[in-house]
């Protein structure tokens, strides 16, 4: 075996795996996804639509909670504010998620990069890959601006924790697809 050769041994456990994929990720991340996160960053208005969306999200929610507030319990009140947040939270990713998708490719389109981004050599799959991260990033920044609004639930009680961690779980695997 040569000095300059390195072979790589297949990790048996899957927590091997998950790590070294990670590291990959971390070490040599999708140009795409990279790239197209310098561009959102670039942008001014990623900020104040996350204050926005998320301003709206907690007056509504709070509206919802005050109402409900005067003639309810508190653990009543708290299952209600969780319940609407989450209708709001799933129905934000509803309309954001596809929106932020098929705006990807069009920029592309839009921006006469797209002949470009397929003569840089890149399978497919690498494309497609970093569109969708860069989509389901986006998705997920909202998700988490959107986080504390979701623990107003919390200070009525009602709910536990165990219920909101599920919850934004199925968010972001909602997010997802």
């Amino acid at each position: 075996m040569s000095a300059g050769i390195e072979t790589q041994v297949p990790p048996s456990s899957l927590v091997a795996r998950v790590k070294q994929r990670f590291a990959r990720i971390i070490e040599n991340p999708n140009p795409i996804w990279a790239r197209e996160l310098q561009q959102s960053i670039r942008r001014g208005h990623t900020p104040a639509a996350l204050m926005l969306v998320t301003g709206a999200a907690a007056l509504l929610v709070a509206a919802v909670g005050g109402s409900v507030g005067v003639f309810r319990s508190p653990a009543t009140t708290g299952s209600v504010i969780y319940q609407t947040f989450f209708s709001i939270a799933f129905f934000l990713v509803l309309l954001l998620g596809p929106a932020l998708a098929a705006n990807a490719i069009v920029s592309e389109r839009e921006g006469r990069t797209w002949e470009a981004v397929l003569l840089t050599g890149m399978r497919p799959t690498e494309i497609a890959r970093g569109k969708f991260l860069s989509a389901f990033t986006n998705i997920g920044l909202y998700i988490v601006a959107l986080a504390p609004v979701g623990a107003l639930s919390f200070l009525f009680g009602g709910v536990t924790a165990l219920d909101v961690v599920f919850a934004f779980a199925y968010l972001f695997a909602f997010a997802a697809l």
